[in-house]
């Protein structure tokens, strides 16, 4: 078993609600889930299974905002609930906080991911999984962690515009 992270897109109006009845965030992502297998998965974003805390140190490392909004790309998304659980809890973010990350994102090379690739630096960070992962074996499994999670912040970029 491995921590896995799965966004949902979903209209703000349901995350103030969720907000207000924090204990009810888990059983509605839990239904969501559920909903999105049939014929909604339009609604499904995008889902990192154990090399998401790679992909989170890679882009941070990257993040040259002056608020290191990237860092709420997993880690530091608001929790619905005062002290939730670091790793299984849901989380949100906002449609100005999405829309700042996704502006940032478009500015991240391959290059400059694989610059910022620090074995010993993500070792001494406690990174989750990063003992089992190289640059050299796992670069290509990387990337398709954060490739995708790019070319979706183009087309989320798109959606909220309109």
């Amino acid at each position: 078993m491995s921590v896995t992270c799965t966004y949902y897109r979903i209209g703000e109006k349901w995350i103030d609600l969720l907000s207000q009845l924090p204990e009810e965030a888990d059983n509605w992502i839990e239904q969501l889930s559920d909903w999105i297998e049939g014929d909604n998965v339009e609604n499904r974003i995008y889902g990192l299974d154990s090399a998401w805390d790679v992909a989170q140190f890679l882009l941070n490392e990257c993040d040259t905002s002056a608020e290191k909004i990237l860092k709420k790309v997993i880690k530091e998304a608001h929790f619905f609930e005062t002290g939730a659980h670091k790793t299984s809890s849901p989380r949100y973010l906002k449609t100005d906080e999405v829309q700042a990350i996704c502006r940032e994102l478009q500015k991240i090379s391959e290059d400059e991911l694989s610059a910022k690739w620090d074995q010993q630096k993500m070792i001494n960070k406690r990174v989750y999984k990063i003992k089992f992962f190289t640059k050299q074996e796992d670069w290509k499994y990387i990337m398709e962690h954060i490739i995708p999670l790019i070319k979706h912040s183009m087309r989320l970029l798109k959606i909220l515009r309109h």
